[in-house]
């Protein structure tokens, strides 16, 4: 195996501290799990990145007694409707985007960290956090006719 030994300068630069609080885009990875008190969970890792694409993994847990917490991420994440059947499963989650505020936590054991304070709901339903909003046409107004052609762009 072949690796970059490590130095003081190169330590600098791979810091860990946490994002200042605000908002962030994230995409997600879920597994269904359980609780240490026995009830069915769901363990996101959250991949958190910020505006010059340095990314922090958090932790987060949805569980049946916090269905205001589900609510939030589904509405982030485009699966409103999913939260409405009453049924989510991790894998329907799985790469999904969406937008949360961060805060940070102190703690004596592990310092400052980054928590999750809530997610933030897509601009249409159904659909997730989809980053930017869409560019406007400048000059004159497309029609529905216009972004249906058959033309490739490139």
């Amino acid at each position: 195996m072949k690796f970059t030994p490590t130095t003081e300068e190169r330590e600098e630069r791979r810091t860990f501290e946490p994002f200042p609080a605000g908002e962030y885009d994230f995409t997600v990875d879920a597994e269904d799990t359980t609780s240490k008190a026995g009830n069915d969970m769901i363990k996101l890792t959250l991949h958190v990145y910020n505006t010059e694409g340095h990314k922090r993994v958090l932790f987060d847990y949805l569980l049946d007694s916090a269905a205001w917490k589900i609510k939030q991420f589904a509405a982030s994440a485009g699966l409103l409707e999913k939260y409405d059947s009453g049924e989510i499963e991790a894998y329907e989650m799985v790469g999904k985007t969406g937008r949360l505020k961060l805060k940070i936590e102190s703690s004596e054991q592990y310092g400052d960290q980054n928590k999750v304070a809530f997610y933030i709901a897509a601009k249409s339903a159904g659909t997730g956090y989809t980053g930017r909003s869409a560019p406007q046409p400048v000059g004159k107004s497309k029609s529905l006719a216009d972004d249906l052609s058959d033309e490739v762009p490139f």
